[in-house]
């Protein structure tokens, strides 16, 4: 599991939430790009260069993951201690299999479909308003952390991972 060396919430000064102020992320991630960015310490000596570099990649890594909501999430559950291997995720359940068998054979349909604009359109608003759905459930487990909300945290992340997946296909 990855030990962030820095706790990137803190970075910028936001609480380890889900839901986060995205403006003051931004707004703070200026700052910080400009405060170490390497070309400040041009006339610095090489380890004061070297140190500049790591920061900003630090500041880069940290800024990333906090602006996209799986990557956010993933990172939640690492400082909780889970690690989410990359897009693997292990057998869900019943339900959610045949959720996932459905929608992949509607976007089947939909490639040979007469008015495919029209049915593109509509898959995506349905895959948008799943994510929204994982995102407040998501938000609502980490909240108040405890063994049963991060584990049902832990099954949302791996269904968003499939929608994010799904969504990178259509595009």
């Amino acid at each position: 599991m990855r030990k962030p060396s820095a706790n990137y919430f803190s970075l910028f000064g936001l609480n380890p939430n889900f839901e986060i102020d995205e403006t003051q992320l931004a707004k703070t991630f200026r700052q910080l790009r400009l405060a170490t960015h390497p070309d400040r310490y041009a006339s610095s000596s090489d380890f004061e260069r070297r140190t500049a570099v790591a920061q900003a990649a630090t500041i880069n890594d940290a800024y990333h993951t906090l602006r996209d909501p799986l990557r956010r999430a993933r990172y939640l559950l690492e400082l909780h201690g889970i690690e989410i291997q990359g897009n693997k995720s292990p057998i869900m359940d019943a339900e959610f299999l045949l959720e996932q068998m459905e929608l992949r054979e509607r976007l089947a349909e939909i490639r040979t479909a007469s008015n495919i604009d029209s049915e593109m359109h509509q898959f995506k608003d349905l895959l948008h308003a799943r994510r929204t759905q994982l995102f407040t459930e998501i938000a609502d487990c980490l909240r108040i952390p405890n063994a049963e909300s991060l584990q049902k945290a832990t099954d949302c992340v791996r269904r968003l991972q499939f929608f994010e997946r799904l969504a990178e296909e259509i595009d």
